[in-house]
């Protein structure tokens, strides 16, 4: 796995193996808290860790997977095959709900 050590520093990851994608995962499963300085790139980060997670042990996976951050889409994933995939987090939820999550 080629990442640097700041979460927010992710520009292009690639991983060669499920236990790779589970360093990831377990070095980016912490994210700040709202009134912690937590930015868009740390959820989404976090979000991709569990996608890859979740996916990876079924062997879903082909490798070497290189995973490049942008901004719209949050993630493009290039495959071995040469396809590439664009992955954007979205969250759905209410005003209502964010403020309380807030001041949880």
């Amino acid at each position: 796995m080629n990442a640097g050590r700041n979460r927010s520093a992710l520009i292009t990851t690639t991983f060669h193996a499920t236990d790779e994608i589970l360093q990831f995962v377990d070095f980016n499963r912490q994210v700040p808290g709202r009134l912690e300085g937590r930015k868009p790139e740390d959820r989404e980060i976090f979000c991709l860790g569990v996608l890859l997670k979740t996916i990876a042990p079924d062997g879903l996976i082909a490798y070497p997977l290189t995973v490049d951050k942008g901004e719209s889409p949050d993630f493009m994933l290039l495959c071995p095959s040469g396809e590439r995939v664009g992955l954007e987090v979205t969250e759905a939820t209410t005003g209502a709900f964010q403020k309380m999550m807030t001041c949880a």
